[in-house]
């Protein structure tokens, strides 16, 4: 049988979340305290990382707090490595065609990355100083089941600051000089 979530339920939880997150918050106090030293690492949910917000559709009286993790995010996580690796290795045609024209800063000396990974996903080109994201989509792409998982990836990315361009495989050889104008005319644009 299950249990009716009501008042009293949501007091014990609340009540016992709070060992919980007091024990996170100690991992941050200061070196000489048995913390973690300036700069370096933390849990995500430390009290530095935590940050209040009143939620504005309550009644003052009845405010609630929600707290937004501010971790930075993670970049080229290490368990991503191998996958990075083997899609930088066996990149499509189109891919390596373009990283040729982005590779070196040759495109208004901007810095691109390629197969650079974000979180849990892996993005074909980035550029960190624009925050933008360049995807090539072939034909897998255009099935409805990876166009809907690419639109929760680029709303996921959008949401962290990340622009997402996608382009056709097929632009990079019909319109090379086209594509090219439309990531330059994102520039500046963070």
């Amino acid at each position: 049988s299950h249990a009716k979530i009501n008042c009293q339920n949501i007091g014990n939880l609340r009540l016992s979340l709070r060992p919980i997150f007091h024990g996170l918050h100690g991992a941050s106090s200061p070196p000489n305290l048995g913390g973690v030293p300036k700069g370096g690492g933390g849990p995500p949910f430390s009290k530095q990382n935590l940050h209040p917000e009143l939620d504005h559709h309550t009644n003052p009286k009845k405010a609630i707090f929600i707290y937004r993790v501010t971790t930075p995010l993670r970049k080229n996580l290490p368990y991503l490595k191998r996958i990075r690796k083997k899609l930088r290795n066996n990149m499509t045609p189109a891919e390596v065609r373009l990283w040729i024209l982005l590779n070196e800063k040759k495109l208004e000396g901007r810095k691109f990355r390629r197969q650079f990974s974000v979180a849990n996903y892996v993005l074909d080109f980035y550029c960190p100083i624009e925050k933008l994201a360049i995807e090539l989509d072939g034909a897998y792409h255009f099935t409805p089941y990876q166009m809907a998982k690419d639109k929760q990836r680029d709303a996921f990315l959008n949401s962290i600051g990340i622009r997402v361009l996608r382009f056709e495989n097929k632009c990079v050889w019909n319109n090379p000089d086209g594509l090219l104008e439309r990531i330059k005319s994102c520039f500046g644009k963070v």
